[in-house]
């Protein structure tokens, strides 16, 4: 049986030291995160994607170690669309800003990929296209969710102080 990728994205970050994540809990990024969280990482479920991409650069910043953030692109992340409209390289537009960028499109080369824009010393964006819907069909659902995600760190989720 092999790997998941999103498993195997989180050992090859692991061998890296990596152990903080960020990203908007949804569909595509239950499995990936909640892996993480198992495994005793740190994962932060920023309001807004935008302050989930400043959260991993701040992280960055602070530690020394790369900041990793989980970007939604596809049919679920409407702010992609108007922003950038379909079919957006991301790793175009990190190489624009004078960063490493890559896209990646089959799952043995995710770590290499990964290697080598550790390897850069830059910031880095690396695109890998998934498949939303399937994703999405084994999912958790809403209440094992909305549990998981108000409940895995104090101060989390819609009903705490610091929500808005």
């Amino acid at each position: 049986m092999s790997v998941p990728v999103y498993e195997r994205i989180i050992d090859l970050l692991e061998v890296e030291g990596i152990d903080t994540l960020f990203g908007i809990p949804d569909p595509g990024f239950f499995h990936m995160a909640m892996t993480a969280e198992k495994r005793g990482w740190n994962v932060v479920a920023p309001h807004h994607e935008q302050a989930g991409g400043f959260m991993a650069d701040a992280w960055s910043r602070m530690t020394g170690k790369p900041g990793v953030w989980r970007k939604q692109v596809g049919p679920d992340a409407p702010q992609t669309e108007a922003f950038w409209g379909k079919g957006v390289r991301f790793d175009k537009v990190a190489e624009g800003f004078e960063c490493y960028g890559e896209f990646v499109e089959r799952e043995e080369d995710i770590g290499p990929a990964i290697e080598r824009a550790l390897a850069s010393g830059r910031p880095g964006v690396i695109q890998v296209p998934v498949d939303h819907d399937a994703n999405a069909m084994d999912a958790p659902n809403y209440e094992e969710f909305k549990s998981w995600y108000t409940d895995f760190k104090a101060g989390y989720g819609a009903e705490a102080e610091d929500a808005y």
